[in-house]
């Protein structure tokens, strides 16, 4: 609600489909999430590294000149304004606002704009030319693996493909808390009066 600035925040594994960021940030990560919200309300407010990687997001915003907002290895529908900066990632419509800066990103439609800074960029990329799925094409689904048909030449700045599958985080579904998959109670006990139980757990071990 415009009041004190957010500082050091994490948001990790996350659907976000509301998303109102009325309040200037520090420090702060969205991390391996899917964002079908615009979140335009940044735009109003000065954010400090404010972070967003290998995330899938409905549309990207900046802010002003003061701000330094990152967008790194994701996928993103659409831009809008405000200044901020780009690497690594795949813009599936439109450009980039003026002043933003532009590394290593690719564009399936429109021109990346007037005074934006950058190189290594792809422009005009069809769908065809980008994913293995075509009929899923950059669209977030629950089974959609955005496998990219040439990872060896969509290089990023790191050394990793550009997309939500390269980088230091890359997406996956597989949450951090464990969950339980099966289980199965021996009911006969042992002499010693122990139960045998069996689990199977799965869970994300790195970040």
């Amino acid at each position: 609600s415009g009041g004190k600035a957010i500082e050091n925040l994490l948001v990790r594994k996350c659907k976000i489909t509301s998303l109102h960021w009325n309040a200037g940030s520090k420090n702060c990560k969205i991390s391996q999430c899917v964002s079908t919200w615009d979140i335009y309300s940044i735009y109003y407010y000065e954010q400090q590294n404010l972070n967003f990687e290998n995330c899938w997001l409905y549309s990207s915003r900046g802010s002003g000149l003061s701000s330094t907002i990152m967008y790194d290895h994701c996928i993103i529908g659409g831009t809008a304004d405000g200044y901020a900066h780009y690497t690594n990632s795949i813009i599936l419509k439109g450009g980039l606002p003026e002043n933003c800066t532009s590394y290593n990103n690719i564009f399936t439609a429109g021109s990346i704009g007037s005074n934006v800074t950058g190189e290594n960029n792809w422009t005009g990329i069809g769908i065809d030319g980008i994913f293995t799925d075509t009929e899923q094409g950059g669209d977030y689904t629950p089974t959609n693996a955005f496998v990219l048909c040439f990872p060896k030449k969509y290089v990023g700045s790191d050394g990793t493909e550009v997309g939500i599958n390269g980088g230091n985080a890359p997406f996956d579904r597989i949450s951090p808390i464990p969950r339980i998959l099966s289980s199965e109670i021996d009911t006969r006990t042992t002499g010693e009066g122990k139960l045998k139980v069996s689990l199977q757990v799965q869970a994300q071990t790195k970040e």
